[in-house]
């Protein structure tokens, strides 16, 4: 998740990240996640089993999310635990005290599977070796976000979500 935030701030933000303590190791992975940002061949192999697919950019999982509840007429209950993010883009959100959550998402895709289908998409993005995470449901309900971890409803969200590298990245060079 949040693989073009990564990159990025590896690339926009190196002088600061490296003063604050983020090795030139990481900043060279997150760099390369760029190479990463594609969805095409797991979208065509889900394509006939899968009720809506979105690739979010801008705002991030959260802002893909509300576009899928928004248009399929669903809320979702997402389970933030579930959600899997890079050890290199935990430690450079954590850095810059950011949320990978809310932040430029390219390179994932997010897709609807019927339960029925589900198995059948597991297996094929397992046999591909693509990563993957089932992080939520569809449930009855006005459009938006449930986010729960541990099994406790954190908050709902709705809305438009600012997408926090572009607010990051509009503060350093105010265009």
């Amino acid at each position: 998740m949040a693989l073009e935030g990564t990159a990025v701030l590896a690339s926009d933000f190196e002088d600061e990240l490296m003063s604050r303590g983020v090795s030139r190791e990481v900043i060279d992975r997150s760099r390369g996640l760029l190479r990463e940002i594609s969805v095409v061949r797991e979208a065509l192999e889900l394509a006939d089993v899968v009720t809506s697919m979105h690739d979010p950019t801008e705002g991030g999982l959260l802002q893909g999310l509300l576009e899928v509840a928004e248009a399929s007429n669903v809320r979702l209950r997402i389970n933030v635990d579930k959600i899997p993010i890079l050890p290199e883009t935990s430690q450079i959100f954590n850095v810059l005290g950011i949320d990978p959550l809310k932040s430029l998402s390219s390179g994932m895709l997010i897709a609807t599977v019927p339960r029925e289908k589900a198995q059948v998409a597991i297996s094929r993005l397992d046999r591909l070796g693509i990563n993957y995470s089932v992080i939520g449901e569809t449930i009855n309900g006005e459009p938006g976000i449930d986010l729960l971890s541990n099994g406790r409803v954190l908050g709902e969200v709705h809305g438009f979500i600012e997408d926090d590298v572009m607010r990051l990245w509009h503060l350093k060079y105010g265009k």
